[in-house]
């Protein structure tokens, strides 16, 4: 249980990393600025097969690569916060 406590604290301070880089990407779009530098260290392998997996030809101007990884965390942490919850005990719901 404690493995699983700690692997949903960490996806959860990778979505606020990403959160962080995509509202630093608004405001300062040069990436050798800080903070931006920095979260794109972390974020920058993350984006980079989805970013050439949709490319622009399709979403012109708009990154959509921190929504589809933010979304993806998102479904990973879901049964991790339903195991930290239950234990793993199914309820007849």
């Amino acid at each position: 249980l404690a493995a699983i406590r700690l692997l949903y604290y960490l996806l959860s301070v990778l979505m606020i990393w990403i959160l962080i880089d995509a509202l630093a990407g608004w405001f300062m779009p040069d990436p050798s600025t800080l903070p931006r530098s920095i979260t794109m260290i972390v974020t920058e392998p993350l984006y980079k097969p989805l970013r050439a997996l949709v490319g622009n030809v399709y979403t012109g101007q708009i990154d959509f690569s921190p929504l589809i990884v933010l979304l993806a965390i998102s479904a990973m942490r879901r049964p991790l916060w339903h195991k930290m919850q239950f234990g793993g005990v199914k309820t007849d719901d």
